[in-house]
């Protein structure tokens, strides 16, 4: 016999093995506990009670989620005065403090509504202490050895709302989210040999595309098209000429209020070579042929801006073209975008300024509602954006997760293929998944940046000496200490280490 609150201690003691086992997903300590969290533990307790009515000893490891963006939010939003002046160590020590109060009472909580578990710390796990961020540094180090985790500079999502990268499960997509499109023309200043007899001297040649963010023209460094496509040369009333994929002519001459008669026909293939007029800059830019270019919608000619999309990025990168990003953290044009844009926000402030500016070339104009990835913490809208990230390369891994789901038993039995074939299908298109944060509250990565280079110094001896000054002088020692300070005299001698050509990384990792 034993008391209500002695069941898990007594059937860890007196109940046979093999230990059922289970080891809980950890909420975040953030906000005073609700209904979800009632249903989530109350459900997982009656599995665990009922493996102990069959005589079953279980093991239950509770745990919270104490790092992360909710509890920096949280913590920023109570200092909305000094916020932008609180030093990292400020903030570490208010969101500790924070997440302590808030997991305080969540623990006890659950303890009241019966949940049978072992409520002393020594029972749970919190992602904030010291020996859980060991374990984080060694296993960040191990994937990097084996090539499984790199750096590079791609589009991501990004919140100018919270100032950082995020990955695909932090998104939630509005479905009423409205968007200024515009088809704009482009002049197009440089045709092959085969279409310079087709056009006569002194007409005006334009290349239409149409593009959901205006505000994105401002980053234009390519127009894509189809190899596999059939294109026209349409002359308006006016005299001008337009490139048009064939099969979307009639249905840009509605959208542009335009009648337009085909003059020539032509392959994508004979695109290449075409250059045209930035829309902002008036630089040269080129042609490129893509496979993601269709005629469903659009032009066929596809704006091409590869700081602000994955499809751009790639057909830039194989064209050896070099990716310009000009937008900064908080979501605002950077000085690179010239005096008329330099500070306004993309989201809200670019399109019409864009627009604005290119009304003589803008030929149509629409509002759209679509579904559009938001900031599930912030609640409001993100963007593509390409920056420096740290990555996991899950296209290494797909083969040994799809081998993995081999073995999993899923449950309820008569959904088991359905289940399945959704884990297979979401392996199989898994991106590759950003675990850099640029925020404070969290575990650092552990690397360093030569100054002179931009070159990542990182290794196991390394990561062994930041895990053994975690222990020594505690969580917040990646910001408190000197490079050489973290380094230590040995490990500057043994890797020949100049520490004054040496930064600290500032991201943190992704919980």
């Amino acid at each position: 016999k034993c008391g209500f609150s002695e069941l898990y201690s007594w059937q860890r003691e007196n109940l046979s093995s093999p230990d059922f086992i289970l080891h809980d997903g950890p909420p975040y300590a953030n906000g005073e506990p609700h209904m979800g969290h009632a249903v989530n533990k109350i459900l997982k307790d009656i599995t665990l009670r009922s493996r102990v009515i069959r005589g079953q000893r279980v093991h239950y490891t509770p745990g919270w989620d104490c790092h992360g963006l909710p509890i920096e939010l949280k913590v920023l939003s109570t200092f909305k005065k000094r916020k932008e002046s609180l030093s990292p160590l400020e903030l570490r020590e208010l969101a500790r403090q924070y997440s302590r109060k808030e997991l305080d009472a969540q623990m006890a909580a659950f303890a009241s509504w019966g949940v049978m578990a072992d409520w002393k710390d020594s029972g749970c796990y919190f992602t904030n202490e010291i020996s859980y961020m060991q374990n984080e540094l060694k296993q960040f180090i191990n994937l990097y050895n084996k090539n499984l985790i790199f750096r590079d500079f791609k589009p991501v999502y990004w919140s100018p709302s919270s100032k950082t990268a995020l990955a695909e499960s932090e998104l939630e997509y509005n479905d009423r989210h409205t968007s200024r499109c515009c088809t704009v023309r482009l002049r197009i200043t440089k045709l092959p040999e085969n279409l310079k007899n087709i056009v006569k001297s002194g007409k005006n040649v334009y290349a239409l595309t149409w593009t959901t963010t205006p505000w994105t023209l401002v980053a234009n460094q390519a127009l894509s098209y189809s190899s596999d496509l059939v294109y026209t040369l349409s002359e308006d009333r006016d005299g001008n000429l337009y490139l048009i994929a064939k099969n979307l002519v009639s249905e840009v001459s509605q959208k542009i209020g335009k009648p337009l008669s085909s003059i020539s026909v032509l392959n994508g293939d004979d695109l290449r070579g075409c250059e045209y007029s930035h829309p902002i800059t008036g630089e040269s830019q080129p042609f490129l042929s893509s496979s993601h270019v269709t005629d469903k919608v659009g032009t066929g000619l596809v704006h091409t801006a590869p700081a602000h999309g994955n499809d751009d990025f790639l057909v830039c990168l194989s064209n050896n073209i070099l990716v310009k990003s000009l937008v900064d953290d908080e979501g605002k044009y950077t000085p690179e975008a010239g005096s008329r844009f330099s500070g306004l926000e993309v989201i809200t402030e670019g399109t019409p300024a864009v627009l604005d500016y290119l009304q003589n070339d803008v030929l149509h104009t629409e509002d759209i509602i679509h579904s559009y990835p938001y900031d599930w913490r912030t609640k409001k809208p993100v963007i593509t954006r390409a920056s420096h990230q740290w990555f996991i390369n899950t296209e290494k891994l797909k083969d040994s997760s799809l081998h993995a789901l081999e073995s999993l038993k899923l449950y309820p039995k008569a959904k088991q293929a359905v289940f399945m074939n959704n884990l297979i299908q979401q392996i199989a298109k898994r991106p590759f998944w950003c675990i850099s944060r640029q925020r404070s509250w969290g575990t650092p990565i552990p690397v360093f940046y030569s100054k002179t280079t931009g070159e990542v110094v990182t290794n196991e001896r390394i990561v062994e000496r930041i895990c053994k000054k975690l222990e020594k002088d505690g969580p917040d020692c990646w910001w408190s200490l000197s490079v050489k300070e973290l380094l230590g005299r040995r490990l500057v001698e043994e890797f020949n280490i100049d520490p004054e050509d040496l930064e600290k990384g500032e991201d943190i990792l992704d919980i």
